[in-house]
């Protein structure tokens, strides 16, 4: 019985990757009350299984209060 047929190698090109992302959070210290939430997306071009180029647009709001003045 002849030995089983090796995976084929695993493809090195160009190709699309991307994702998105969610972020939050919170600081609350002294009185003073902080918080944002956000998205960031990644869009780019992986040239080989060593280098990508991503471009990573984020976009974020926040928002703050101090308690007693």
């Amino acid at each position: 019985m002849p030995p089983p047929m090796p995976p084929p190698p695993a493809r090195d090109g160009p190709r699309f990757r991307g994702g998105v992302s969610f972020s939050g959070g919170g600081a609350f210290v002294a009185g003073w009350g902080l918080g944002f939430a956000g998205v960031d997306g990644r869009l780019g071009v992986q040239l080989n299984n060593l280098i990508g180029i991503y471009a990573q647009p984020y976009f974020m709001l926040g928002y703050g209060e101090r308690g007693d003045l």
